[in-house]
C-alpha cells in the first residue's frame, strides 16, 4: 500500500451488492468509496471506484493519485472473492472524481444499484 487507509464503513450483500469506504490517513483528506456491484450469474463483475478529494484537484499530484488508485487496484483484488459469487477475474473498474471544499464529518448514510435489465 502506498497510504494509511482507515475503514469508515462496509455492508452489503450479494443482492444489493457491496460497498466500503475508506479514509485517507495523510496531510491531504480524501475519501475512497468503492462499491461492488450485484452480480447476475451471466455478469462480468462491476467495480465503481468514487474519490472524494478535499481542495482542488491542482493541490493533489499525479503521484497520489497514482498511489491512491493503486491501493484501491489492491483492495479490490483482495476483497473481490468475498464480494462476488461467481468468480470472474476483474479487467477494469469504473471511476469518479470528485472535489469539494471540505471532507469533515463525511457520513456514509444510504447506497443502492438502481440500475435494471431490460429484456
Amino acid at each position: 500500500m502506498n497510504f494509511e487507509w482507515k475503514k469508515l464503513a462496509g455492508r452489503g450483500q450479494y443482492e444489493i451488492g457491496f460497498i466500503d469506504v475508506y479514509k485517507l490517513i495523510y496531510r491531504k483528506k480524501a475519501i475512497a468509496i468503492i462499491y461492488y456491484l450485484p452480480q447476475h450469474s451471466d455478469k462480468q463483475q462491476r467495480v465503481i471506484l468514487t474519490l472524494i478529494l478535499e481542495g482542488e484537484k491542482l493541490n493533489w499530484t499525479d503521484g497520489d493519485l497514482n498511489g491512491i488508485f493503486e491501493d484501491a487496484e489492491n483492495t479490490i483484488k483482495n476483497a473481490e472473492y468475498f464480494k462476488f459469487n461467481n468468480f470472474n477475474s476483474l479487467e477494469y473498474m469504473d471511476t469518479q472524481l470528485f472535489t469539494i471544499k471540505s471532507i469533515e464529518d463525511f457520513q456514509l448514510l444510504n447506497y443502492g444499484d438502481f440500475s435494471f435489465e431490460i429484456g
